[in-house]
């Protein structure tokens, strides 16, 4: 009996003893976070690979400090959609709004100065030549900075491969117009052949790339961080795979959905350095800047893709800085 009673015994205080570890651990656990769980709004203009690093990259880094719920606004390639899911964000309680891309955050800087709104709001991979340097600290806007480096891109190309050619449809909006003429600059002074194509909608991409093909020459299809190119690259990448023609992109992701290279930033560090801001925002932290850099460009290569196209490019002696590969 007696053995029985401290078998009870012993099976009681063991379970006291994880009772009370369990609830310091939680204690220690919930010192770390806050308190408040924040309600979060997510606008993205379209679903796409780069665009779902950023937002994975942000929610992942909001989730390591504070409890949260997000809501995703897709607004599917539709600028109409997009403005009603802005107007129907900044008329709701949230505490926070992430807008992807510069379009959505254009819209949602506009209405909510224009409804007077005080939520805080983060910019992801927003195009800096397209917004104010003074972004009205009074309205708490954030944002991180769209950052590239077309020189350094063309540059790195043309000291790997003989191209004569770069055609680059992209989409007729002010903030890649910006970065057409740019491009236009670089390959003038290096005197590249450029034919820029100006794409009003998606039917529009196929015919009008296959129209600046000739002959097979050697060219390269280039592709900006565009959302209505990006969203289309499967069909850009059977037109290339036909003609041997290279896919040179300026987000990492697209080398996972065909492109054979591609110069860029991390989208998820993007998204990531968000989260960083969005919790300083949402803790009542007065931010010293309002517009933060991401420079940490990788050079990234489908090797497989080249090696199907049998396109001469020395893959394995290429002197090139931050280098990494798809995964096959």
């Amino acid at each position: 009996m007696k053995k029985l009673f401290r078998f009870y015994f012993l099976i009681i205080f063991i379970f006291l003893i994880i009772l009370f570890l369990n609830k310091k651990i939680n204690f220690i656990f919930n010192e770390t976070k806050n308190d408040k769980f924040f309600k979060i709004a997510i606008l993205t203009p379209i679903r796409h690979p780069a665009l779902e690093e950023i937002e994975l990259g942000f929610k992942e880094e909001i989730l390591k400090k504070i409890d949260a719920k997000f809501y995703t606004y897709d607004g599917n390639g539709n600028s109409i959609l997009m403005k009603a899911q802005v107007e129907e964000v900044i008329k709701d309680d949230y505490d926070l709004i992430c807008a992807i891309a510069t379009s959505p955050f254009i819209f949602l800087k506009e209405t909510s100065i224009k409804r007077k709104s005080k939520i805080p709001i983060v910019g992801c991979a927003v195009e800096e030549k397209q917004i104010n340097k003074n972004l009205d600290k009074d309205r708490n806007f954030i944002v991180i900075n769209d950052l590239h480096d077309f020189k350094k891109q063309i540059d790195n190309l043309l000291y790997i491969y003989n191209f004569k050619k770069i055609i680059l449809p992209y989409a007729v909006t002010p903030d890649l117009q910006l970065q057409v003429e740019e491009i236009e600059s670089i390959c003038k002074e290096k005197n590249i052949s450029l034919e820029s194509i100006k794409i009003y909608n998606s039917n529009e991409i196929i015919p009008k790339i296959n129209f600046n093909l000739n002959n097979n020459e050697q060219a390269v299809i280039m592709i900006l961080k565009d959302n209505l190119i990006v969203s289309n690259i499967e069909s850009i990448v059977s037109i290339a795979r036909k003609n041997n023609i290279l896919i040179y992109a300026s987000d990492l992701n697209s080398v996972d959905k065909g492109a054979d290279l591609a110069f860029g930033v991390s989208e998820y560090n993007i998204g990531s350095l968000g989260g960083k801001k969005a919790i300083e925002l949402l803790n009542n932290k007065i931010l010293k800047n309002d517009i933060f850099y991401l420079s940490d460009f990788k050079f990234k290569i489908n090797k497989k893709e080249i090696l199907r196209k049998n396109i001469k490019i020395d893959l394995d002696n290429l002197n090139i800085e931050n280098i990494i590969y798809k995964e096959d």
